[in-house]
């Protein structure tokens, strides 16, 4: 139905090898998150390497519309959720690490994800939160009040808030079992998490002191 890079030649057709294809996702494109704009019928791609971008209900080949963010290029874009002005919230998991190089990522320690902002008329992304370890699933909140957003390593799942006095800051809105890799918001405005794995002490040990990790 639809891609996001505009190389198409073999090296990206899945089919033969599913390894090669990983190991040349860099230049095919990878796409993670996916939402529709329920007033456009437009679908939201963010791909890991390729950014933010957009394909019509005719689909073809995806149009970019985010690759960095107040002079930073996107690294690790993961996920994104729409607002029903159009704003667009997504995150960039990392600047240091590619997503090929996500176990890198996890035991460096590293901390530089963002979550950011998209506003489809000025055309131009900002960033809104910074100094992640590993931010990925996003989803806006059944009133439209805050989203959250979750932070693999720590494991977390943080609250950003959009509207009211405390618009514009975050919070913990709960420590998870285990370590997170998308959340959703379901008709009831409750959040599903998925966790890729359980907490246990050594992971504890290892979120709260990152530089131990290296060994």
């Amino acid at each position: 139905f639809a891609y996001t890079s505009s190389n198409r030649s073999e090296i990206c057709d899945p089919k033969p090898s599913a390894l090669s294809y990983l190991r040349n996702e860099h230049i095919c494109g990878r796409p993670l998150g996916l939402r529709f704009d329920k007033r456009t019928g437009d679908l939201y791609i963010a791909d890991a390497y390729m950014g933010l971008l957009k394909v019509g209900p005719e689909g073809g080949l995806a149009t970019p519309l985010v690759t960095e963010a107040e002079g930073v290029p996107l690294g690790f874009t993961n996920d994104l959720d729409i607002a029903d002005d159009g704003t667009v919230y997504f995150t960039d998991s990392s600047i240091s690490y590619q997503r090929r190089n996500f176990l890198q990522l996890v035991f460096s320690g590293d901390n530089t994800g963002r979550v950011l902002k998209y506003d489809p008329v000025a055309k131009k992304a900002v960033v809104l939160v910074s100094n992640l370890q590993f931010p990925n699933g996003v989803s806006i909140s059944r009133d439209g009040s805050f989203f959250v957003f979750c932070e693999g390593d720590i494991g977390s799942l943080r609250r950003y808030w959009l509207k009211g006095e405390k618009a514009g800051t975050t919070d913990v809105f709960a420590y998870l079992p285990g370590h997170p890799d998308n959340v959703r918001t379901n008709q009831k405005g409750e959040f599903w998490v998925a966790l890729h794995c359980r907490r246990n002490y050594y992971s504890y040990l290892m979120a709260r002191y990152p530089k131990l990790r290296m060994f």
